[in-house]
This record gives C-alpha cells, sequence and structure tokens, in this order.
C-alpha cells in the first residue's frame, strides 16, 4: 500500500509517501528540491540533481521531520546546507532559497 500526505510547514507544502511494506515501512518527505529518507537508503545511490538528505530517524512523518542530518549528498552541501539541521529546518531553508 502506498500513502500520500500533504505536509504544511510555515505555510510551505511538501509531499509525505509512506510505503508500507511487510517487515517495514518507508517514509520519505519531498520538494522540488529537496528528499528526505531513512537511514536505510544511501545517498550516492539516490539522484544526484537533487539535495538528497538522510535523516537520524525515519519511522514516521514527525520523526522525519525532527531527526537531525547524518548524511547527506554534495549538491547539499554546495547549496549551504549542514549536518546540526533537522528535517523541517532543511525544508524551510530549501523553501526560502531562490
Amino acid at each position: 500500500m502506498l500513502e500520500w500526505k500533504t505536509i504544511t510547514i510555515q505555510n510551505h507544502s511538501f509531499i509525505g509517501m509512506h510505503m508500507v511494506l511487510p517487515k517495514q515501512g518507508i517514509y520519505i518527505v519531498t520538494s522540488t528540491k529537496c528528499i528526505l529518507v531513512g537511514s536505510m537508503f544511501q545517498v550516492d545511490k539516490l539522484s544526484p540533481y537533487t539535495c538528497v538528505f538522510v535523516m537520524e530517524k525515519s519511522d514516521s512523518f514527525q520523526s522525519l521531520l525532527a531527526s537531525k542530518v547524518i548524511a547527506m549528498n554534495e549538491m547539499a552541501v554546495q547549496k549551504g546546507y549542514h549536518l546540526t539541521m533537522n528535517g523541517k529546518e532543511v525544508l524551510l531553508y530549501q523553501s526560502d532559497k531562490k
């Protein structure tokens, strides 16, 4: 099963995707500029054309937003993101970038 959800933070909308799998659900939060995923993903295996962030916790949409970035791709580093950010800060930061 696949669940889609609109996630709104300070008047900005993002897409939440929850894949229900037999052993573990996968949560992803994305926009047109970045992707937040859990630690089961490897940064280098995901798109080099958008900012990718591996988050510390990923067992719900809220945990993706609240947990810290533990890895990011080179594009994210070049755009000024850093490992001390949480998911919500990442999404708001990218929303303010033009």
